[in-house]
Formats: C-alpha cells, sequence, structure tokens
C-alpha cells in the first residue's frame, strides 16, 4: 500500500479550513441614507416620489415599494395621506441602474 506524503496534505487542508471558515460572506446592501426636504410631486400608479433636499439645488426622483414605509405623526399611514408640498425626512437607498429606493418617509402635521 502507498502511502501519500504528509507535504502533499497541507495544501487540501489549508483549502479547506479556508472554505469552512467563510461559509456566512454575504453581499449587503450598504444602510438607508437620511435626508430632509420637500415632497414636490407624488405618483400612486407608478409607485415615484419627486423629493427636493433642503441642501441640494436638484430635485430627485425616488421609487417605492410595497415594503416602504409611510409615517404621519409616528403612525403608519397610506402613501395617499402624503400631499406635495410636505415636509418630511426621508430614508432611501441608492440602487445600480434604477431610481433611488424609498425605504421610509416621516412627516408630522402642523401644531402636532
Amino acid at each position: 500500500m502507498k502511502t501519500i506524503p504528509i507535504r502533499k496534505w497541507i495544501p487540501l487542508l489549508l483549502l479547506g479550513t479556508l472554505c469552512m471558515a467563510a461559509p456566512d460572506a454575504r453581499a449587503h446592501l450598504p444602510k438607508p441614507t437620511k435626508s430632509s426636504g420637500v415632497v414636490l410631486t407624488l405618483d400612486l400608479d407608478s409607485q415615484t416620489l419627486v423629493f427636493k433636499p433642503v441642501k441640494a439645488k436638484k430635485p430627485f426622483l425616488l421609487e417605492w415599494k410595497k415594503d416602504t414605509e409611510f409615517n404621519r405623526n409616528g403612525q403608519p399611514v397610506p402613501a395617499s395621506e402624503l400631499k406635495p408640498g410636505t415636509p418630511v425626512e426621508i430614508y432611501y437607498r441608492d440602487v445600480s441602474f434604477h431610481s433611488p429606493l424609498l425605504k421610509k418617509v416621516v412627516w408630522t402635521d402642523p401644531g402636532k
């Protein structure tokens, strides 16, 4: 019976160790970006919103999905409750090859 020298086993053991050491490596999206500004337009059919940040000259378009949160005075509400001209705080993610994805919109009614 022929035996394999230990020098040939070392690379295999190292490779096996490396494969087992990183089983949880996954890609994660960056944390949402927070911005304050004003809603210019809102389209419920296409689920898009044009937003003008306080510290920027140009507004930009955002898309939202069914899991996007809309909160008025700390309570969840449908997107239809948000009106153009409303000052809001938004949380969004930049997505490659698409408009930024809106994650959360928060606003407070005046006097609340």
